[in-house]
C-alpha cells in the first residue's frame, strides 16, 4: 500500500479521504435515520449530522494512513574533543555524509577535551545502556593510558566498533574481533615532515640549527618518527620536543612563546617549528606574530599536520611562516570507515588496521 501524506501528495490525499469518508458516511446515516442503506443515497442529510459523523471518521482515516515510518538504525560517534577542532569537524561532517542518510548518527561529546578517563566513562555508559545502536565509531583519546579499558569494553559490545583517526593498538592481535581501525599512519606523517624539515635545514646557513616540535601524547608516532628521520639525516640539528600541546591553538601559542624566550636567553634562534596538528601550527603562528617575539620570530618556518582549509589558505598566500602541512583527507577516512562498518555488519572478513595515504602540501 502506498502511504498517503497530506503534505507530499495533498490532492491525492484529499480525494482519497473524501471518497472513503463518503462511503462510510452513507450506511451510518442510514442507520441513524432508520432507512435502508440504499435509500439513504436519495435522502438529504442535515449538515450538522454530516459534520458530526464525518470529522471523527476523517480523523481516524488520517491516523491510519499517517502511520510513522519505521525508525532508522542509529550509530554513535564518540569524539575526543569538539570545540575549535577543525579537522575533527570535517571528519564528523564526512562521516555523516558517507552514511548517506541511511542511518542516524548520534554524536557523543566528551566532558573534557582529549581526556582518556572521561572518554572511557562515556563509552561505558554508551555500551551499557540499551539505546538500539547497531554500530559505533570511536576517535580514541589517550589510548596509551586507556588501552586495557578499550579492549574490555569493546569486546563486550554486541555490534562493530570502528576506531577512526587514532590507532589504539599496535598489533592486529590486540583488536577484539568486532573492532578495526581506519586512519593515516602516524609514522608516515612523521617521516614526511622529517624529510621536508631536513630539506629546509640543508638549505640553511645555520651550523647548528634548532627545531622545536609541539606535539601531544596521543599521536606519539608522529613526533618519534620525525625525530628519527631528522636526526638521522641532519645530525647537527638540535630537536626539542614538547608534548603538552593537546591539539589546542592557545596551548601551542603559550608553549612556543615560552620556548622562544628560553632559547633567546641562550642566544639560540629557532629554525623550524613542527606541530603535529594544524590547530597547534596556528598557535605557533600566533606566538611568532606576538610583539614580544622579537628577532626570534625572524625566518622561522612552521610545518603542520592535517591539511585544514585555514592552513592551506595560509600556505597558498606565500607570506606566512606556515610553509607546509601533511594532508589527511577526512572524506577518504570517513568513506573507508563507513564501508568497513557495513562490511562488519554483513559478517565479512575485514583487515584490522586500515591505513590511508597522506600527502605533503608545500609550495617549495
Amino acid at each position: 500500500m502506498v502511504m498517503l501524506h497530506p503534505r507530499r501528495h495533498p490532492a491525492i490525499f484529499a480525494i482519497t479521504t473524501s471518497v472513503i469518508s463518503g462511503i462510510v458516511l452513507v450506511p451510518f446515516t442510514g442507520l441513524l435515520r432508520g432507512l435502508p442503506a440504499l435509500a439513504i443515497l436519495t435522502t438529504s442529510v442535515p449538515a450538522w449530522l454530516a459534520l458530526l459523523i464525518t470529522c471523527p471518521l476523517a480523523t481516524m482515516i488520517i491516523g491510519i494512513f499517517r502511520r510513522p515510518p519505521p525508525a532508522r538504525a542509529e550509530i554513535f560517534l564518540l569524539m575526543p574533543a569538539f570545540s575549535q577542532k577543525h579537522w575533527l569537524a570535517e571528519l564528523l561532517r564526512n562521516i555523516d555524509r558517507s552514511l548517506d542518510r541511511r542511518f542516524d548518527l548520534v554524536v557523543k561529546i566528551p566532558d573534557s577535551d582529549y581526556a582518556g578517563t572521561a572518554q572511557i566513562r562515556r563509552l561505558r555508559q554508551t555500551l551499557t545502556r540499551d539505546k538500539g545502536y547497531i554500530a559505533g565509531f570511536v576517535v580514541a583519546a589517550e589510548p596509551d593510558a586507556t588501552r586495557e579499558d578499550l579492549v574490555t569494553l569493546c569486546a563486550k559490545a554486541p555490534y562493530p566498533i570502528i576506531f577512526v583517526d587514532v590507532q589504539p593498538f599496535a598489533h592486529d592481535a590486540d583488536y577484539p574481533t568486532n573492532t578495526a581501525f581506519v586512519g593515516c599512519s602516524d609514522e608516515l606523517i612523521g617521516e614526511k615532515a622529517g624529510r621536508y624539515t631536513a630539506r629546509i635545514i640543508e638549505r640553511s646557513p645555520a651550523a647548528h640549527p634548532t627545531v622545536l616540535v609541539i606535539a601531544t601524547n596521543t599521536h606519539r608516532g608522529r613526533q618519534r618518527r620525525f625525530v628519527d628521520v631528522l636526526t638521522g639525516t641532519c645530525p647537527q640539528a638540535t630537536v626539542i620536543v614538547d608534548e603538552d600541546g593537546l591539539f589546542a591553538r592557545d596551548r601551542a601559542r603559550d608553549i612556543v612563546r615560552r620556548r622562544l624566550a628560553e632559547l633567546a636567553r641562550q642566544n639560540r634562534p629557532v629554525d623550524v617549528i613542527f606541530c603535529t596538528s594544524d590547530e597547534m601550527a596556528l598557535g605557533a603562528l600566533d606566538a611568532l606574530y606576538a610583539p614580544d617575539a622579537g628577532d626570534q620570530a625572524r625566518g622561522v618556518r612552521v610545518i603542520g599536520v592535517d591539511g585544514t582549509r585555514e592552513a592551506l589558505a595560509l600556505i597558498n598566500s606565500g607570506g606566512s611562516p606556515l610553509c607546509a602541512t601533511i594532508v589527511q583527507d577526512p572524506a577518504r577516512v570517513a568513506e573507508r570507515a563507513v564501508d568497513l562498518m557495513e562490511r562488519k555488519l554483513r559478517g565479512d572478513d575485514t583487515p584490522k588496521r586500515n591505513h590511508l595515504p597522506v600527502e605533503l602540501y608545500a609550495l617549495d
